[in-house]
C-alpha cells in the first residue's frame, strides 16, 4: 500500500494512478486481500531469522510480489476439449478425492474463467447495439457468438481457437501477473484450426490478420512489478516465448505452413521481447 502514491515518480516502471483508483486499492481491495496474498502467505512461513537477513540486502527471498511464470499450460488439451469437457474430468476426479485442494481449486479457476469469457459475450452484444457502424456491429455480433462457443465447447475454426487461447492468457495474467507464460509450439497445436478454417473458405488474408492482432496482443501485457523488483526487471519485459518448427516425435520436420505465417507477421507486428532463434542457441 505505502506504494500506491510512489507509482508516478519511481526510477523504474512508473504509473499513473488516480486518487480515486487509490481509495479502491485502498477501501476495498486491500482490505479484503490482506493476510490472503501470496507474498503475505511467504512471510509467515519465514523464521525471523530469514527475515532480519533479508533487511541486510546481501540476500533476498526471490519474487515474492507476483506469480514467478516461467512455465507453459497445455494449449493442445485446452484446445483440443473445450472448458465444458475440461470440468467434467475435474469433477469426476474432485468426487474421487473430495480432500484434494488442487482439484477444488481447478475447479473454481474453469468454472470462473467460463463466467469472465461470458461476460465478454455480454459486453461485445451491449457495445454492438450501440454501434451505428454495420461493419464494427458484425464484428462484435461476431466476437459475442465466437465467446458464447468458448465458454462451453472446444474451438472449430482459426478465429474461435485464437480467442479462446487469448482469453486464457488474460485469465493467467489475472490469476499470477507473472512472465514468461509462453507460448508453446503454436504453429503445431493451432495447425488443425488453421486448416479447418481453410478448408471451410475462409479468406487466407483474414486468417493473417487474427494472427497479425494476436501479436498486438501480446504487447498490451504490462507487468505491474514492487518497486525493489523493477530495480532488476525494469521495461516491462513479459518474455511470451513461441516455439516454431523443431521435429516431429519421429524425427522429421515439424515445420509447416503456419510456422512461416507466424515469422511472416512479426517484422510488423513484433512481441515486445519476440526474438526468433534456432533450436540450440
Amino acid at each position: 500500500m505505502k506504494e500506491l502514491d510512489a507509482f508516478p515518480t519511481r526510477p523504474q516502471d512508473r504509473f499513473a494512478i488516480s486518487e480515486a483508483d487509490k481509495q479502491v486499492y485502498r477501501e476495498q481491495l486491500y482490505p479484503y486481500w490482506e493476510k490472503r496474498s501470496m507474498k503475505d502467505f511467504i512471510n509467515g512461513q519465514m523464521s525471523e531469522e530469514v527475515k532480519t537477513a533479508t533487511q541486510t540486502q546481501i540476500f533476498s527471498v526471490n519474487q515474492t510480489d507476483k506469480g514467478q511464470g516461467h512455465i507453459i499450460i497445455d494449449y493442445p488439451r485446452l484446445l483440443n476439449n473445450g472448458l465444458d469437457n475440461l470440468l467434467t474430468e475435474l469433477q469426476s476426479h474432485a468426487e474421487q478425492q473430495p480432500d484434494n485442494a488442487f482439484y477444488a481449486a481447478a475447479l473454481l479457476l474453469l468454472q470462473a474463467s467460463q463466467r469472465h469469457i461470458l461476460r465478454y459475450e455480454s459486453l461485445a452484444r451491449q457495445m454492438a447495439e450501440q454501434c451505428s457502424d454495420e461493419t464494427r456491429r458484425a464484428e462484435l455480433l461476431r466476437i459475442a457468438e465466437i465467446s458464447s462457443h468458448n465458454a462451453h465447447h472446444k474451438p472449430q475454426d482459426f478465429y474461435q481457437a485464437c480467442q479462446l487461447f487469448w482469453y486464457m492468457n488474460i485469465i493467467l495474467q489475472y490469476e499470477s501477473n507473472a512472465s514468461s507464460l509462453s507460448l508453446g509450439r503454436f504453429d503445431q497445436y493451432m495447425l488443425p484450426f488453421y486448416q479447418a478454417s481453410l478448408n471451410q473458405g475462409q479468406d487466407p488474408a483474414f486468417l493473417k490478420e487474427l494472427l497479425e492482432s494476436l501479436w498486438v496482443k501480446c504487447n498490451d501485457i504490462v507487468l505491474l512489478r514492487s518497486t525493489s523488483s523493477a530495480r532488476y526487471f525494469a521495461g516491462f519485459p513479459t518474455g511470451y516465448t513461441i516455439l516454431l518448427g523443431g521435429l516431429t516425435e519421429t524425427g522429421r520436420s515439424a515445420v509447416n505452413v503456419l510456422s512461416f505465417l507466424c515469422l511472416d507477421g512479426l517484422p510488423e507486428y513484433p512481441p515486445a521481447t519476440a526474438e526468433p532463434r534456432r533450436a540450440g542457441q
